[in-house]
């Protein structure tokens, strides 16, 4: 094993180490807390517990639906996005290909770069944000 990878081992078992060590102070804690309750307490929690936790997967469930639903859409604009720059690309290709059939004396003009060939011909790095 090189040392960055003996580091990252110790590394981890240490993160582990500090999650078991909080894990257990609050198991103790709760314990300590539990055994301070009394029966009723105890009972009227256990109610309040049960009631909640269809509510809360309910709601989670709800969450999960919204968020799912915002990357598809998400998805679908990016796709749709990429399908007509595409389609206008594969048009004036065409254009092009029909005006130099047609006439031989056509004079095509370059077009403008996008943004994402300008930054690269800038000497951009891969940290560069990328205009979309």
């Amino acid at each position: 094993m090189s040392k960055k990878d003996l580091k990252a081992v110790w590394e981890f078992g240490g993160l582990a180490l500090a999650v078991l060590l909080l894990a257990g102070g609050v198991v103790w804690l709760a314990w300590r807390g539990m055994g301070a309750l009394t029966l009723t307490t105890l009972k009227a929690l256990v109610l309040i517990l049960a009631v909640a936790t269809p509510g809360t997967f309910w709601a989670g469930w709800r969450l999960g639906r919204y968020e799912a639903r915002a990357v598809l859409h998400g998805v679908d604009e990016i796709g749709e996005r990429v399908m007509s720059t595409a389609e206008k690309v594969a048009s004036l290709r065409v254009g092009v290909h029909r005006a130099r059939k047609n006439d031989g004396a056509v004079v095509v003009m370059p077009m403008a770069l996008p943004p994402i060939v300008h930054r690269a011909a800038l000497g951009g790095g891969k940290d560069d944000v990328v205009d979309l």
